[in-house]
């Protein structure tokens, strides 16, 4: 019973830690096209 418990919450830590990188991804994606934007009107300066 202990084994059971002990990997349902190793599931459970790995599922927030994907959830965590997702969203760091999702960041620097929204990041990235900004930046784009930026180029393309030609403006020197960077939205955060």
């Amino acid at each position: 019973m202990f084994y059971i418990l002990q990997l349902f919450v190793t599931i459970s830590a790995i599922q927030t830690v994907q959830e965590d990188v997702f969203a760091d991804c999702m960041a620097l994606q929204r990041r990235r096209s900004g930046l784009r934007q930026v180029a393309k009107t030609g403006k020197m300066t960077i939205r955060k």
